[in-house]
């Protein structure tokens, strides 16, 4: 069975109180959306990191209860796609993020945005708004 899993239904957080939105047998296949770190709340430059419902933040999609699974038990999965959106955001700063050991020593004057749309095409911004 094939099923796709949207990204409407998402957690903030891991807890065994959260109810699965989805249940799958052994062996069937899930088609998952994701949202990026921040909940898709960047769109364009005009989106603010002040902005931004930062009790949205590492959303995952789920949780999904696997029929027959048991408390201990371990599960293979097998990855057979990722695709990636055609845009993505990752904004460290001073002091902070992904990218810190990049930049380290540089003032950032607030915060550095990278997006990138192919592994050779990178741009920066020293705005403190996101370039997209």
């Amino acid at each position: 069975m094939a099923v796709f899993l949207s990204s409407r239904f998402h957690i903030f957080s891991f807890s065994r109180d959260n109810e699965p939105v989805l249940r799958i047998g052994d062996g069937d296949t899930i088609e998952m959306e994701t949202m990026d770190c921040f909940s898709n709340q960047i769109q364009s430059e005009a989106d603010k990191l002040e902005k931004l419902d930062w009790s949205r933040i590492n959303p995952a999609t789920g949780p999904v209860y696997i029929e027959g699974a048991h408390p201990g038990d371990t599960l293979e999965i097998h990855v057979e796609k990722i695709q990636v959106a055609d845009k993505g955001v990752v904004a460290p700063g001073k002091g902070f993020g992904v990218l810190v050991l990049e930049f380290w020593g540089t003032d950032l004057r607030g915060y550095i945005a990278k997006s990138w749309r192919s592994k050779r095409e990178r741009s920066y911004s020293t705005k403190r708004s996101l370039c997209l």
